[in-house]
């Protein structure tokens, strides 16, 4: 919008200079005129693509009316100049400066309109981000209690049995042998198998 905007401001430089200028350039200043009206008629048009709201299209609809109005005095001014007739060219820039008036009021509000989207999208992005790291950090404080929990579970599995372990064989050292192991205690794995052999030798003795 704001190349839009620079576009409709040009248009209207480039007729204070053909209408300033002298007799001996006009055709060099009518072409640079067309060439302003050529590029702002090239922004009105890729400006259409970008309206989402109805109110951006209202607001469009009415600068692009204005517009189409603003053309045929731009027209008039310079075939009066061309003629000669400066009075007539006058009365013409002076009717199209109402019009021409309306343009930034109406591209202010479009882009209000767009910087109020833009807003918008930026709040989402930031609570959709807060809730996403909200997300994160749910799942690894999750993590993190499940990994606390199954060491503990693990721990209790491997410290229950080999603290009985520990204590059969200190009865044993000090020449007890009415303890027993509790081979419920213990699963089919080293710890297991050392019990085993603990069991042996205790029955042996």
């Amino acid at each position: 919008l704001a190349d839009l905007r620079q576009s409709l401001a040009e248009v209207r430089r480039m007729e204070l200079r053909f209408m300033l200028g002298e007799d001996n350039n006009q055709a060099e200043d009518t072409q640079l005129v067309n060439q302003a009206i050529d590029h702002a008629q090239q922004q009105l048009a890729g400006y259409v693509a970008r309206l989402k709201t109805a109110e951006q299209r209202q607001l469009f609809t009415e600068l692009q009316a204005n517009w189409e109005r603003y053309l045929p005095l731009t027209q008039a001014l310079m075939e009066s100049k061309n003629r000669g007739d400066n009075q007539a060219a006058i009365a013409k820039m002076r009717d199209s400066i109402g019009l021409y008036n309306t343009f930034s009021p109406l591209l202010g509000k479009l882009m209000d309109i767009e910087q109020h989207h833009a807003d918008t999208m930026r709040s989402e992005f930031a609570q959709k981000s807060a809730e996403g790291q909200w997300m994160v950090g749910g799942i690894v404080l999750f993590a993190g209690l499940l990994v606390v929990g199954l060491g503990t579970l693990l721990t209790r599995q491997i410290r229950r049995p080999l603290d009985h372990l520990v204590e059969q064989a200190h009865r044993l050292a000090q020449g007890d042998l009415q303890g027993s192991l509790d081979r419920r205690l213990f699963v089919s794995d080293e710890l297991g198998h050392l019990a085993e052999a603990f069991a042996t030798m205790h029955d042996n003795l």
